[in-house]
């Protein structure tokens, strides 16, 4: 009678399940660190924006601080209070008329401005030759010098495949004829300063 022992270990089982957790733990970290990325930027630019906005504040207070020491004449810092205020109003204008030359059954997304006079703005439109429509009536604005679709993307719109629509998210680049807008600017702010002087006299 033969009699066979076995003096070699056990291979060990492999222990899938702690590879799941590992591979499980180090996605939930991906995720999380990318989460946290996104958060700080949004974090940063809101900051950045804050800063900005308190700094233009000192600016005034050291002009008023100025005018005060000087015993300025209130009729000077009332026409300069005006002057920002047309410039303010100005702004609105030239924004008023890109979202009026947008196409019917379309909107206004985001509008920035860059030094040097290049605004870009993103719009929504339900066809695609809106988008081509709104180039054409940019391009036809007497302060724009040139205007440039940079991109277009499709988002779809809709849970029911039958009633599903696409939506063309278009962003344009416009450079304007920076003289031609300071015109502008002097006749609204102008307008602005004859019509606050009617409503006072």
């Amino acid at each position: 009678m033969k009699i066979s022992i076995n003096l070699l270990p056990k291979k060990p089982k492999k222990n899938y399940m702690t590879v799941l957790i590992f591979g499980v733990g180090y996605a939930a970290s991906m995720i999380l660190l990318i989460a946290g990325i996104i958060i700080y930027q949004s974090i940063q630019r809101e900051y950045d924006f804050l800063e900005s906005q308190i700094d233009t504040t000192i600016q005034l207070q050291a002009i008023a601080s100025e005018n005060q020491t000087a015993a300025p004449n209130i009729t000077q810092l009332d026409t300069y209070v005006d002057q920002l205020d047309g410039q303010r109003v100005s702004s609105i204008h030239l924004l008023d008329q890109f979202i009026s030359q947008l196409p019917q059954r379309s909107s206004f997304v985001r509008y920035e401005y860059n030094e040097g006079g290049t605004v870009e703005i993103t719009a929504s439109f339900e066809e695609n030759r809106g988008v081509s429509s709104y180039l054409y009536h940019l391009n036809k604005l007497p302060f724009v010098v040139d205007a440039m679709i940079n991109s277009v993307n499709t988002e779809s719109q809709g849970n029911d495949e039958e009633q599903q629509g696409h939506q063309f998210i278009a962003t344009f680049s416009i450079t304007m004829d920076m003289d031609m807008v300071k015109d502008i600017q002097g006749e609204v702010t102008a307008k602005a300063i004859d019509g606050k002087g009617e409503k006072i006299g």
